[in-house]
């Protein structure tokens, strides 16, 4: 009887230490997005030029207007407290990036002048607008793709740690991003 019990507790055990061999050579490393892979001081600069490019053509008003908005309606939205009310007033992080969408377009179009679309439209313009921003955007410091790639060459499991959602994060690809992301670095 006591041998029935032993070897089954003899073979999870080595499955176990099996598992963390396997854990152990694989480590893992969380890069932040602003500040360690991007310059955040550049990418501020281009965003402000690259909003009115996308939203001049879509929602009229003048390119300055909707640069000067962008930076006016983003101080809003990251000013600590008014952060913290968005996020303790979502359900999840779906509904805190509604919110937050919103509130980035509804703001700039109200300040340029110019009518707000739908609720759906705005979402759907927001995300437009936000991936046609973030594939234009040159602010990776220098070296920092090289460095990424290697270390996922050298087997290093990479995460991006950031304030960003996800989707932001993923939305380049190598072939035509210059904004580092470690999600389109990998996947050369």
């Amino acid at each position: 009887m006591l041998l029935f019990l032993v070897r089954p507790l003899a073979i999870n055990y080595v499955l176990h230490r099996e598992r963390e061999r396997v854990v152990a050579a694989r480590l893992m490393v969380f890069l932040d997005d602003g500040g360690v892979m991007n310059d955040n001081n550049e990418r501020g600069l281009q965003w402000q030029r690259l909003v009115s490019e996308f939203f001049v053509p879509l929602l009229g008003g003048p390119a300055e207007a909707w640069s000067r908005a962008n930076r006016v309606v983003t101080d809003r939205l990251f000013e600590p407290d008014a952060w913290q009310r968005r996020v303790q007033a979502a359900a999840d992080y779906k509904s805190f990036d509604r919110a937050y969408q919103m509130e980035w377009l509804q703001g700039m179009c109200e300040l340029v002048g110019v009518g707000t679309p739908p609720e759906e439209e705005c979402l759907r313009l927001a995300r437009r607008a936000v991936t046609f921003i973030t594939c234009r955007v040159q602010a990776a410091f220098p070296g920092v793709v090289d460095a990424i790639r290697t270390l996922h060459r050298q087997g290093y499991m990479l995460h991006t740690a950031s304030g960003e959602s996800s989707l932001d994060l993923a939305t380049c690809r190598p072939w035509g991003c210059t904004t580092v992301s470690v999600a389109s670095m990998v996947q050369i």
